[in-house]
């Protein structure tokens, strides 16, 4: 503008020329520096430096623990229940950010000549999340880490995130995995919410334990023996229609017996179990089919933990009995 104006200004017009236009690139490099910046720190897959990734063991009687120490990004850990249930759980905390899609995968230590990476689960959930808990293919992850494959949780969201993963390297494990896997083994082979309730179902007048009884109360066993909040065990045996009310009875509580004799053979308390026999007075569904009559015939087993007050249950059958006083209450 000054040089269409005047010529004499054509100097001054051409040093604000240049001092306008070194501004304006720095202005630029800052803009590109920033964006360039903003683009890396997005997507982020973080690798926790291998002096900084231990890994732990913890348990008591009913879980085993292997955890990674803890870091800024949250916390990681393998999780061994009863029933043989095994998952990892990752608790990501970063920036609140928040995901709804984590897969879990393997990959090779960075110095092994082959990269390989395995993917084991996925979780998907509706709502954004911090904490995925991953149960399939567990197993198999904990094989590869025995050989040295490192641990990746990869992180996707509807929104953008600067956290799209995490690698957790697996070098000081071996100690604390052995510790693991032994645990594992001592675990109960059923959970409280199996155990609680057990029923043993009988052939038409079979009168003794078969094999598959006996590993059930086995099973049964591993969890009561290390759960010290049970306090009470209740057998109740029960027939079909099948004889007479006299001989039902006794058969009932013989199979009873029988299921108390094996648990104190294997290291119950006597004094926890009580035994009841009911022939076939109590009957869970009809007995006008071979059906019905093969799911009347069981023994039931209940186990009653410290906070539970042992209440007579009456179902609909003994309630009409009452009612027609056909059964005197003692």
């Amino acid at each position: 503008m000054a040089y269409l104006i005047k010529r004499s200004k054509s100097g001054l017009c051409k040093k604000y020329l240049i001092d306008c236009h070194a501004r304006l690139t720095k202005v630029f490099i800052c803009f590109i520096f920033f964006t360039c910046s903003k683009l890396s720190m997005a997507n982020e897959l973080v690798t926790i430096p291998m002096d900084l990734s231990t890994w732990e063991y913890k348990s008591n009687h009913l879980e085993c623990n292997l955890f990674h120490m803890e870091t800024s990004y949250g916390k990681f850990y393998f999780r061994a229940e009863p029933s043989e249930k095994i998952s990892f759980v990752a608790d990501v905390q970063y920036d609140d950010n928040k995901w709804n899609r984590a897969s879990l995968q393997s990959q090779s230590a960075p110095w092994n000549n082959v990269v390989a990476t395995k993917h084991y689960d996925s979780q998907q959930l509706s709502r954004l999340e911090q904490r995925f808990e991953f149960q399939s293919g567990i197993d198999a992850l904990l094989d590869d880490v025995s050989s040295g494959s490192w641990v990746t949780v990869s992180l996707s969201g509807s929104v953008p995130s600067s956290l799209a993963g995490i690698t957790l390297p697996t070098i000081k494990t071996q100690s604390a995995l052995s510790e693991f896997n032994a645990c594992r083994e001592r675990l109960p082979k059923l959970s409280f919410s199996q155990a609680r309730d057990l029923v043993i179902p009988f052939q038409f007048g079979q009168k003794r334990l078969d094999a598959s009884h006996i590993a059930t109360l086995g099973a049964l066993y591993s969890y009561v023996s290390v759960d010290p909040r049970v306090t009470k065990i209740l057998i109740d045996g029960h027939t079909d229609n099948v004889g007479s009310d006299v001989s039902n009875l006794v058969v009932s509580r013989q199979r009873a017996e029988q299921v108390k004799q094996v648990l104190i053979r294997k290291g119950v308390d006597e004094q926890m179990i009580e035994v009841r026999g009911h022939g076939a007075r109590y009957p869970i569904t009809s007995n006008d089919t071979n059906e019905g009559q093969a799911r009347n015939r069981r023994v039931t087993i209940r186990l009653v933990r410290d906070d539970e007050r042992i209440v007579a249950k009456l179902n609909n059958e003994m309630k009409q009995d009452i009612q027609q006083n056909k059964v005197k209450v003692q």
